[in-house]
């Protein structure tokens, strides 16, 4: 008996692409009566791409701010007495982008580079390579099979979170005129607390464009043809594509905001002749702007 096997094959590791033995068409002809013909074609690819974002932004803003006492007293003619502003300002700007592409690496579809490993680049069975058994003997075993496989897993997993916290405190100092023959004015100044924060997070996960893969399962022929009597002639193909893909978003914003402002006292009092007394004003101001955009 006489046998005569041809066998060629392409596997891809999971994580790492490795490719061995690519091969073009193939074929087997003028063979002896009893004998074996195989002709078999494997090609499989399997990536993993796991992608995990932890972001963690923690903004802590404390003031304080205050203006000090103005007096005047036991003058014969008294003049003004004013304190100054007390102010504070906080502006908070977080930005945080995310952006996860498609499994493996390198030019492609998606991050996949599956037109390098399914494209014209590999001419094995599925790549439009022609595979051909002819002219056996009587009484042969012949076989084409040929088989695809893809497995893509992809899984993203993004925790952000923000926490924004502003403390301000602001007060003027009072403001007195007294025991004056002749007094002044009294006035206080402004207190006044400004505050702004902005949160921005964007978070894109992409998935791997595989059509071109699910798509391209064997556009070659194979063929059995001219054996002899008593011949058993067997094609198989087979093509197996499987695509997953996890996210796991998980987004936290915290804006915290404490603001005081008081403005001082102004009297005016005990003076024989007294001025006008007149206190400032005190305000607080708060902006808060917060933006999520996911993109699966």
């Amino acid at each position: 008996m006489r046998y005569r096997t041809l066998r060629q094959a392409l596997a891809v590791g999971a994580a790492a692409v490795m490719m061995v033995g690519t091969a073009g068409a193939s074929s087997i002809g003028t063979t002896g009566p009893h004998s074996t013909n195989k002709i078999s074609h494997h090609q499989s690819f399997s990536s993993k791409t796991t992608n995990t974002n932890n972001v963690d932004v923690n903004n802590l803003n404390n003031q304080w701010a205050r203006s000090g006492s103005a007096r005047v007293s036991g003058n014969t003619t008294g003049g003004d007495a004013s304190t100054g502003n007390a102010k504070n300002d906080n502006t908070t700007t977080t930005g945080v982008d995310i952006s996860n592409g498609g499994s493996g690496s390198g030019s492609g579809t998606g991050g996949c580079n599956c037109d390098t490993i399914f494209g014209t680049s590999n001419t094995g069975s599925g790549d439009g390579a022609d595979n051909s058994i002819s002219n056996t003997g009587p009484h042969s075993h012949n076989i084409i099979s040929t088989s695809d496989s893809t497995k893509v897993t992809t899984q993203n997993t993004n925790n952000v979170g923000v926490n924004n916290t502003s403390n301000q405190s602001a007060k003027t100092g009072n403001a007195s005129v007294s025991g004056n023959t002749t007094g002044g004015d009294a006035s206080t100044g402004n207190a006044k607390n400004d505050n702004t924060t902005t949160t921005d997070v964007g978070i894109t996960n992409t998935a791997p464009d595989l059509s071109s893969v699910a798509t391209d399962t064997g556009s070659g022929s194979n063929s059995i043809d001219t054996t002899g009597p008593g011949s058993h002639n067997t094609i198989s193909n087979s093509s197996k594509t499987t695509v997953s893909q996890a996210n796991t978003n998980n987004v936290g914003v915290s804006n915290c905001n404490s603001q005081s402002a008081s403005s001082g006292n102004a009297s005016v009092h005990g003076n024989t002749t007294g001025g006008s007394a007149t206190s400032g004003n005190a305000s607080n101001s708060n902006s808060t702007g917060t933006s999520v955009t996911i993109s699966n």
